[in-house]
């Protein structure tokens, strides 16, 4: 269970994101004073628009869903290369 949970959170940060990016995710913050945005995805919305201008606004937020997402799979792949019972070693 551990491990196919460790593969399944990747794909559901990715679909968050990208529905997010699209409009139909979750809603950001309705208070003006928030300290963190709702979404990466919305995150990368706003950055597209400063592409030319401040491309860190786009780039740290690809980044950070990058980085996430290859770190669940490496501990996924991890877990299950050390918990695999068939496994001959």
């Amino acid at each position: 269970i551990i491990i196919s949970g460790a593969f399944i959170v990747p794909g559901a940060i990715i679909a968050e994101a990208v529905l997010s990016y699209l409009g139909i995710g979750l809603r950001p913050a309705t208070d003006p004073n928030a300290l963190f945005p709702v979404s990466w995805g919305n995150m990368i919305l706003d950055g597209k628009a400063a592409i030319t201008a401040q491309p860190w606004l786009l780039i740290a937020p690809a980044m950070a869903i990058a980085s996430i997402t290859l770190a669940f799979t490496f501990i996924g792949d991890g877990l299950r290369d050390a918990l695999d019972p068939r496994e001959a070693n």
